[in-house]
C-alpha cells in the first residue's frame, strides 16, 4: 500500500493566507511544514481542458477551481474539501 501525503496546492495556500492577512493577526507557521503542490504546464493543459468541457455542458466552474482539479487528476491524487459542489462537474476526480 502506498502511503498518503498531505499537500496542500498553491492555489489553497494562497486563499489560506489571504484569510489569515485578513482576518487574523497570528502568522499560520504550520502552513510552512506542509509541503506545496505546484501548478505545471501539464497542469495548465488538463485546466484549460476541464473549464472549457464544464462550460460547454453548462455548468461553469472557477478557474482556480478546474486548476486545482487537474493538479489532483494528473497526480492521481484525492481532494479533501468541504465545498464538493465546486468539484462535482470533474468525472475523473475523486474526492474524500
Amino acid at each position: 500500500m502506498i502511503p498518503q501525503r498531505n499537500l496542500l496546492t498553491s492555489h489553497y495556500v494562497n486563499e489560506i493566507l489571504y484569510g489569515i492577512y485578513k482576518y487574523s493577526k497570528k502568522k499560520l507557521n504550520e502552513l510552512d511544514q506542509i509541503d506545496t503542490l505546484e501548478f505545471n504546464r501539464e497542469d495548465a493543459k488538463l485546466s484549460a481542458k476541464l473549464e472549457l468541457e464544464c462550460e460547454r455542458k453548462g455548468k461553469p466552474v472557477s478557474r482556480i477551481d478546474s486548476m486545482i482539479a487537474a493538479m489532483a487528476i494528473n497526480r492521481k491524487a484525492k481532494i479533501f474539501t468541504f465545498n464538493k459542489k465546486h468539484f462535482q462537474y470533474f468525472s475523473k476526480l475523486k474526492l474524500l
